[in-house]
């Protein structure tokens, strides 16, 4: 039920799953529930905390993320164009193309490659 209120209203959700993860709100990665959200039309955004301190990178959420969950680069797409659209207009980035930067980091192809 939470689910279905959160996607008819168009919540957006924002998850850190490595700093999720570190800071024990989660016990793992793999326990994020991603897939779960996209399926219910849930709107998200995957994001980092922190790199220094969590030693993940944006890239490295996402690789993270795709390592322990299995998901294909269309559905981290899904949840990237979110981290844009959602943000205030004064804090957009000028002409962000979000689905070019999922294809773009070779971190992140190399890391859906290897799970491939």
């Amino acid at each position: 039920m939470l689910l279905r209120q959160l996607a008819k209203a168009g919540t957006l959700l924002t998850l850190c799953p490595v700093s999720n993860a570190g800071l024990g709100g989660v016990a793992t990665v793999q326990e994020v529930p991603i897939r779960d959200l996209l399926e219910a039309g849930v709107r998200l955004s995957i994001n980092g905390d922190d790199p220094a301190y969590f030693g993940a990178d944006l890239s490295g959420d996402y690789c993270a993320v795709q390592e322990a969950l299995h998901l294909s680069m269309t559905e981290c797409a899904m949840a990237n164009p979110n981290q844009t659209t959602a943000a205030p207009v004064h804090s957009r980035p000028p002409l962000v193309n979000s689905a070019r930067w999922v294809q773009s980091p070779s971190r992140l192809k190399a890391c859906l490659r290897a799970a491939a």
